[in-house]
């Protein structure tokens, strides 16, 4: 299980203001963020959440590198690998989430760790934050989907063009 840091209130708004995800807020949406969100260390090797877990907490990466996994009964198939100064666990965020990838740390990382349920409850009672989320979530989830369709023609092979008849 990952542990958790304890930082300042300074630090943590540090380091919310050098990730990408956070990178443009202003400092109250970040004060705000920071009142409910934690530095933790993930081990090498560590499940974050596993495939079929609803996830409670979003993440911003800082620094190491994990997966994220599509797991069966049989295998786990690597959609797409992580680095700092990414986000992972946005289906945390919604209200009906999807709930597909296991993420898996592939070395130790560092991740501030954002109650999903506080950061809801924010962006509802801040349409300027809840906005700004919403569009870094929704390039998020493009990004994820483009991920996993490149895997998918990895295995399938690419689309064949349809031959037009004489």
């Amino acid at each position: 299980m990952a542990k958790t840091k304890r930082i300042g209130k300074d630090r943590l708004l540090e380091l919310l203001r050098s990730h990408n995800f956070t990178r443009n807020m202003s400092g109250s949406h970040l004060a705000r963020i920071a009142g409910f969100a934690q530095l933790i260390h993930i081990s090498q090797d560590e499940l974050v959440f596993t495939s079929g877990q609803r996830p409670r907490s979003f993440y911003l990466l800082l620094s190491g590198t994990v997966f994220l996994e599509m797991h069966t009964p049989t295998y786990n198939i690597c959609i797409e690998k992580l680095q700092g100064g990414e986000a992972f666990g946005w289906s945390a965020l919604v209200d009906n989430p999807y709930r597909a990838f296991q993420v898996r740390a592939q070395e130790p990382c560092w991740a501030v760790r954002i109650r999903a349920d506080r950061l809801r409850s924010a962006c509802k009672s801040n349409s300027e934050l809840g906005l700004h989320i919403f569009q870094m979530m929704a390039n998020l989830i493009a990004r994820r989907l483009r991920s996993t369709e490149l895997r998918l023609v990895e295995f399938i092979g690419p689309p064949v063009k349809p031959v037009k008849g004489d």
